[in-house]
């Protein structure tokens, strides 16, 4: 019993700096700097991203990135910190309708304006690789004009937001 004493607070102090250096480690928090992906976030909002998506561990991981996740990526124009929400993923069927109507994963999507990105009329997306859009379709810079994203260029995955309602109040 008295070694267990001894032990004891050494045990909580390691299992305290693991969990702590998981949590560091595993999380990350951006804020969200345009409107592309209005009305979900808006200019202000801050999210909590899983670094457990991280592209480099998709690649090793049982995690897998579905349509619906709203991912931070870099960029393959810029490469700065976008996101968007993933619109269809390795082998879905995305087909041009014409150049404003495509049909994504049997589902037809108006996107806004002409493609910029020359994709054939009919493709499916490649291995390791996801097509995305923002919600905000016309303010967008997406799988429209850098073609299909490749998992490595992932930083994480949205798990959590804030908003800025109490910002926006105060002005």
């Amino acid at each position: 019993m008295l070694r267990l004493k001894k032990i004891l607070p050494i045990l909580l102090t390691l299992l305290a700096v693991f969990t702590s250096g998981f949590v560091f480690n595993a999380f990350d928090i951006k804020r969200i700097e345009g409107n592309s992906m209005e009305p979900t976030f808006k200019k202000g909002d801050c999210v909590i991203i899983s670094l457990l998506y991280n592209g480099n561990k998709l690649l090793t991981s049982r995690k897998k990135i579905f349509t619906g996740d709203i991912v931070v990526f870099k960029s393959p124009l810029t490469n700065e910190l976008l996101i968007k929400r993933v619109i269809a993923t390795e082998g879905d069927p995305v087909q041009r309708i014409d150049e404003t109507t495509w049909e994504i994963n049997g589902r037809t999507v108006r996107v806004g304006r002409e493609k910029i990105y020359l994709f054939e009329d009919f493709t499916k997306v490649p291995k390791r690789a996801i097509f995305l859009l923002g919600d905000n379709i016309a303010h967008s810079t997406d799988s429209r004009d850098f073609g299909f994203l490749p998992l490595v260029r992932i930083e994480g995955k949205v798990m959590f937001r804030g908003n800025n309602e109490s910002q926006s109040k105060q002005k």
